[in-house]
């Protein structure tokens, strides 16, 4: 009859708009994705021109390949060369890449080297690629000398872990070394207050550990702090 066909006409439409109501109540479910742990491995170096080492390098840059997607920060206060080039150093990120390039040509028979500080890091968790260090010569040796040392806490003497060693021009006046002077060469103590400083050319050094917790290469009022002997 017409009334039964109405009746199934409605519920007919009851099950269509019950079966939308379900279907958009399951697509809007909210809930937190599982994202693992978090990523604290820094990023390793896979490639790099010129190679470590390397002698009689010509040119005006330096390629390096990461083994993740990389991003450089604050690569101009983090970047000591040694010599100083003497202009600044430009950088192209590409991916797992970064371009370097300076305008100042380098200087004949002279052992380079690079430290880049905290100025590579990964791209999402900001994992600095520590004790990145690039050394190579212009000449046909490289500088190869080394000085160790320990850092220790001087009120209970246990080592000191992640201070900066820093080394300057033994010509320099302390007082200059006190209040900022860029060093030329500079590591990081290990879990055992270790540091090791490499490529060295031979000549006179002072050394200044600081505990350098602002990363500006330079002792500021409340970081600890020693200034050893010649």
């Amino acid at each position: 009859s017409m009334e039964q066909v109405d009746m199934v006409n409605r519920l007919v439409g009851c099950v269509w708009i019950v079966g939308v109501a379900v279907l958009w109540a399951s697509c809007a479910q909210v809930g937190t994705p599982s994202g693992g742990q978090i990523d604290k491995t820094p990023p390793a170096l896979v490639f790099a021109q010129p190679s470590m080492g390397e002698v009689q390098v010509v040119g005006q840059g330096m390629i390096l390949e990461f083994d993740e997607y990389i991003k450089v920060r604050n690569l101009n206060q983090q970047l000591l060369v040694s010599p100083p080039l003497g202009g600044a150093v430009e950088a192209i990120v590409r991916g797992r890449t970064v371009e370097l390039s300076w305008d100042v040509p380098l200087k004949e028979n002279t052992t380079y080297v690079f430290q880049f500080g905290d100025g590579v890091v990964d791209l999402n968790e900001g994992n600095s690629a520590s004790s990145l260090v690039r050394a190579f010569s212009t000449g046909v040796s490289l500088d190869t000398l080394m000085l160790t040392g320990t850092v220790v806490d001087a009120l209970d003497g246990t080592p000191a872990k992640g201070c900066r060693a820093m080394l300057f021009p033994a010509s320099w006046p302390v007082d200059s070394i006190e209040a900022g002077a860029m060093p030329m060469y500079v590591a990081e103590s290990n879990d055992k207050g270790v540091f090791e400083l490499g490529y060295l050319p031979e000549a006179a050094f002072r050394c200044l550990v600081v505990q350098d917790d602002n990363r500006n290469y330079r002792w500021d009022a409340g970081e600890a702090g020693a200034l050893g002997p010649e």
